[in-house]
């Protein structure tokens, strides 16, 4: 489900809600809970949230890959830039 991102016309009171798309409408309906305005709320265009497995830690990058890399560090050395320096040896 995607999350959505709110705010009060009034006071500016802002979250973000995990909804389904079909629910997406309902928290315009609600009151807010800072200036207590009913039906206040304005579905906002937020950006989305990517995230890689690989950065984040939760995969390990495929064998082929590593090889690869390690191919262009001893190839090109300093020269495949900064983040290539490091050994790769996940």
């Amino acid at each position: 489900m995607p999350f959505y991102d709110y705010i009060c016309e009034f006071c500016g009171y802002d979250f973000e809600k995990n909804l389904t798309i079909a629910r997406r409408h309902e928290p315009r309906a609600w009151t807010c809970p800072k200036c207590h305005e009913p039906e206040c709320f304005i579905l906002q265009i937020g950006t989305p949230g990517f995230g890689d497995p690989v950065q984040l830690g939760i995969r390990k990058p495929d064998k082929d890959v590593v090889h690869r890399l390690n191919e262009i560090k001893k190839n090109y050395g300093d020269q495949a830039g900064d983040s290539l320096k490091k050994d790769f040896k996940w």
